[in-house]
């Protein structure tokens, strides 16, 4: 219970919300892989966090926010990946932003995309080799949105 009167209060602090979908969880933070790609993003955290969060509810993306000091996590739910006519396999890919204050003016933005997929027929979603090379249909508009103002 002290965990939820944190984040309400990380939450009412920073200026951000948190976007929840009822049954739809997000992906635990240590369960991303540790290659992250990195931007140094101009603004101070709050303002780099609230870019964020407005991004994710503008694209109807659900998110959650995760804080472990000196880090703020935010971490999509699964976001459903295009098919091809010929794949076996259906995808899934979530976003894992790790959002930490480098000054007063940048801050530094580590991103992450955990990919699983199952089997047509399969009911459990798993990592699979050819899963950690996907690319995700979403890194182009993570790219734009934390590589348009970078911090000099």
């Amino acid at each position: 219970m002290p965990q939820i009167f944190l984040f309400v209060a990380v939450l009412l602090l920073t200026g951000c919300a948190a976007v929840q979908v009822p049954g739809v969880a997000p992906p635990p933070v240590d369960e991303f892989p540790q290659q992250e790609l990195t931007f140094r993003v101009d603004g101070g955290n709050e303002v780099v966090l609230q870019r964020i969060q407005d991004y994710l509810v503008n694209n109807g993306l659900p998110s959650l926010i995760t804080i472990r000091a000196p880090k703020t996590f935010v971490v999509t739910t699964y976001i459903d990946e295009p098919r091809k006519p010929d794949d076996r396999r259906i995808r899934r890919t979530a976003f894992r932003f790790a959002v930490q204050p480098q000054t007063s003016v940048c801050t530094s933005v580590a991103v992450v995309a955990l990919t699983k997929s199952r089997g047509i027929r399969e009911e459990l979603w798993s990592v699979q080799d050819n899963d950690t090379t996907y690319v995700s249909s979403m890194w182009p508009a993570i790219k734009t949105l934390l590589g348009k103002e970078p911090c000099k």
